[in-house]
């Protein structure tokens, strides 16, 4: 885990001056500064000061903790969040995305919602209660893999572009993927023991049916599925849905778009556009 912070001192530092107007300083952190409690852990961090002027400076401090506690980011990423800097984007939705992966939903969402109220995101903030729990359902903004928004695996054989008028997600199958693999994905926050409905507006062109390709919803916590679609496949433009229960202690899924080659079947060649996707409650 990563974060920015000020006010810290080093156990150790060293000083470079490449010019007299640069000064780059590598530090040896001890393990209350890196992880906020006591600890023998070494983190480490550094500064970079330019002052090209009497009158300007500009000072970088980061601080990289040295060993893998996704359980102790929660108050260095407030402090970061509280600073309000656009710079900071990126460190924090790398955070985002660790606490997702662990299955932290909560900070994650608190992460998210505060980037996209201070509009440092082009998403709006999402919520279990709100009538939709999808982001970027209609694929306006293209798949930026960070998140709650949609991620695109990188997977041979495989590609995505957007579609124009009216906008879209076109996955585009070269023959050559894998037999098996995940093709879109995102994390969304639900509420436990609910019913809940996925629908989508798609077509196809060259994926005959009972090819492989469907969607899957799984519990977070537990990996366990609880909804798969039938395969995908429509010459002209069709709406399908979904149906899943979420169950106990049950707040985040793993919507995902998979592809398995199924028996008899050659690899499939061709696309598949996505022109809109939501998910809400099903009564």
């Amino acid at each position: 885990a990563a974060a920015h912070s000020r006010g810290h001192q080093p156990r150790a530092r060293a000083q470079f001056f490449p010019t007299n107007k640069l000064k780059i300083e590598p530090w040896l952190i001890n393990g209350w500064q890196s992880y906020a409690r006591f600890n023998s852990h070494p983190g480490f961090g550094g500064q970079i000061l330019w002052q090209p002027t009497g009158s300007f400076k500009l000072v970088l401090n980061s601080y990289l903790v040295g060993q893998d506690r996704i359980d102790l980011v929660g108050p260095p990423s407030r402090r970061v969040l509280e600073e309000n800097r656009q710079s900071d984007t990126p460190l924090l939705l790398a955070v985002c995305d660790r606490l997702l992966d662990r299955g932290r939903a909560s900070e994650a969402l608190d992460i998210w919602n505060r980037l996209a109220e201070t509009h440092r995101i082009p998403f709006a903030a999402r919520s279990s209660t709100l009538p939709s729990s999808l982001t970027n359902g209609a694929f306006t903004v293209a798949p930026t893999s960070q998140g709650l928004d949609w991620r695109l695996p990188e997977v041979d054989g495989i590609s995505a572009a957007s579609e124009e008028s009216p906008g879209g997600l076109r996955l585009t199958f070269s023959g050559r993927q894998p037999e098996r693999c995940e093709v879109l994905v995102q994390y969304v926050p639900v509420q436990e023991n609910r019913k809940y409905r996925l629908r989508f507006l798609y077509r196809t062109s060259g994926i005959a049916s009972g090819t492989g390709l469907t969607w899957r919803i799984a519990d977070t916590n537990s990996g366990r599925s609880l909804g798969e679609g039938r395969d995908l496949s429509a010459a002209g433009e069709i709406q399908d849905q979904v149906s899943f229960a979420t169950p106990a202690g049950c707040r985040l899924v793993r919507l995902s778009l998979v592809y398995q080659r199924s028996l008899g079947t050659t690899r499939i060649a061709g696309f598949i556009v996505l022109r809109s996707i939501d998910m809400e409650l099903a009564n």
